[in-house]
Parts: C-alpha cells; structure tokens; sequence
C-alpha cells in the first residue's frame, strides 16, 4: 500500500473512532449518509532534500467537516438551527485536533521501513459554508501536515 494511502486510512480511521462524528470517508463527497460528516481529501506532498541519504516529505490532509443547515435537522428549542450547527462543527474541531495532538507521531502504522513520521504538525482550520445536493451546510476545514523523512540510501 502506498504511503499516502496508509496515511489516509490512518487519518479516517482515527476520525471515525471520535464519538462526535457520524461518518468519516476518504473522498470529497456531495452528499453523506449521516451528520456530522468528515471528508478526508487526498493529501498534499511538499518534497525537500535533506542530505544525501535522506529526503524530508510533507503530507498535507484537508479534513472536511459538514453539518446540514436544512429545516429538516432537528436542533434543541433553546438556541437557532446555525447557532446548533457551530456548536456541533465547533466540538468536531476540538475533537479531532485534540485526537492528533495526543498521537503526533503515528507509530506503528506500518509504512515502508524507509519512512519515518518525525511528528504530525498542530492542525489549522478555518470555517465555511456550503452548498451540498441536500442544502446548504455549515462546515470547517482543517489542514493536517506530516512530516516524515525517508531514506533513500
């Protein structure tokens, strides 16, 4: 399995173990079978020399959250429907960035021995809002970057 791909799984997998996030798939996506829902793009490869035996490579994920703004979500009396759904896309955030911070150096993912994580660097996020096939979505996005070295003599 190629690196991106074991680091993929990794990301999604970790994300769909979060008790705050219906679904996690790794792919963007119209349209999700639940909500909250997390996408997990394919990731970004920034490439450095480091020496002559060994060349540094960035991975850059963009992890999507969703979260439906429709009449047909059911939100607590006490507060309005985007005001609910900040509240739920602001508790994904949390989650998944503390999940990463606990776990910055992905051990034991099984890369190819040439590839070593150094450490997965604290996420940064921004958030949006989106027209889906289902309406219109209040959402976020966070970049998640690993840094890895690999040997290549």
């Amino acid at each position: 399995m190629s690196v991106s791909t074991t680091l993929t799984d990794f990301v999604v997998d970790k994300i769909q173990g979060l008790s705050s996030v219906e679904v996690c798939v790794p792919y963007e996506s119209l349209q999700y079978s639940g909500y909250p829902a997390v996408s997990v793009s394919l990731p970004t490869l920034d490439g450095e020399f480091s020496s002559t035996a060994e060349n540094s490579r960035i991975f850059g994920f963009s992890i999507n959250i969703f979260f439906p703004l429709g009449k047909d979500v059911e939100t607590p009396k006490t507060m309005p429907r985007e005001q609910y759904a900040d509240r739920v896309v602001a508790t994904v955030i949390d989650d998944i960035i503390d999940a990463f911070d606990t776990d910055f150096t992905a051990a034991n993912l099984g890369l190819p021995s040439t590839y070593t994580v150094k450490y997965i660097e604290a996420a940064d996020g921004r958030p949006f809002y989106i027209n889906l096939e289902n309406g219109e979505h209040r959402g976020a996005e966070i970049t998640l970057r690993f840094y890895t070295e690999r040997t290549v003599v």
